[in-house]
């Protein structure tokens, strides 16, 4: 049993303490970063917090009991035993928007760790089926990466929008010559097609300026280098205490574990 503990014991240090790191840098981002308002809010790392919503035009609804939602999870697990084995689950990945006193934010669930007040179970013979939602009003708070994004894209092709423009003048022939046809001999000559060119590039260039004009829209999603994404309905003190409490939970398992390989390496220093 000696020889057994003195494997085990720094394996289930190692993983204490990789568990610890883990918690704490949970803990530290929920409890260190300030609040940010969607309207001021940096690039970058942020806090967010206010109230879901739905996309108006895209509703979502639960898969198990049809209720309106925001985001759903739910797993669906058979009897085996003493023990329950999942043979179905699945997780919404639909955006929704969290909206504060300032302005709107679109969430993007994907890789986030999702903490819901909203479960529900329910046992059907050897079946049981568990539902987490996230619901329209609730108060949400979430922690990832913000990114303000154009609805256009900025590297707009003036070379390429012109060359359609004039193409779809060239269809709409009578157009065209009542607009650049200045002699009025029924064709357009060398000239004439120059001033049409000068004028398509300014509307075009006319268009450009607009659409990069227009606000732009707010993304909260997971961050690139694996920094902590979350989003909950639960108070987020309450959610920075209970991280807390497990970064102990673990750093206690790991003295223990590695007192007591110390322990072992003390009494049983050799295996014959």
């Amino acid at each position: 049993m000696s020889s057994g503990g003195i494997v085990v014991a720094p394996i289930v240090a190692a993983l204490s303490l990789g568990a610890w790191l883990f918690s704490y840098r949970r803990y530290r981002a929920v409890a260190d970063i300030p609040t940010s308002n969607i309207a001021s809010a940096v690039q970058g790392y942020v806090e967010l917090q206010g109230r879901a919503e739905a996309h108006p035009s895209a509703p979502l609804f639960s898969r198990l009991r049809g209720l309106p939602c925001v985001w759903y999870r739910y797993v669906v697990q058979e009897q085996d035993g003493e023990d329950w084995k999942t043979i179905q689950q699945e997780t919404s990945d639909s955006t929704f928007l969290l909206r504060d006193a300032t302005g709107e934010c679109i969430i993007d669930p994907d890789h986030a760790e999702i903490l819901t007040t909203h479960r529900e179970v329910k046992r059907v013979g050897e079946q049981r089926f568990t539902e987490y939602l996230l619901l329209a009003k609730d108060p949400l708070y979430a922690l990832g990466e913000f990114k303000t994004l154009n609805p256009v894209d900025t590297r707009l092709d003036v070379r390429e929008d012109l060359g359609n423009l004039l193409a779809d003048w060239k269809r709409e022939k009578a157009t065209l010559l009542k607009n650049f046809d200045l002699n009025k001999d029924g064709e357009i000559d060398e000239r004439e097609w120059q001033l049409a060119r000068a004028q398509a590039k300014r509307d075009v260039e006319k268009q450009h300026r607009e659409m990069r004009a227009q606000p732009g829209f707010h993304v909260l999603a997971a961050s690139g280098n694996g920094r902590h994404f979350l989003i909950t309905n639960r108070d987020p003190e309450i959610v920075s205490q209970s991280l807390l409490r497990w970064s102990w939970v673990f750093l206690a398992a790991f003295v223990v574990a590695l007192g007591y390989f110390g322990y072992l390496l003390n009494h049983f220093p050799h295996s014959r």
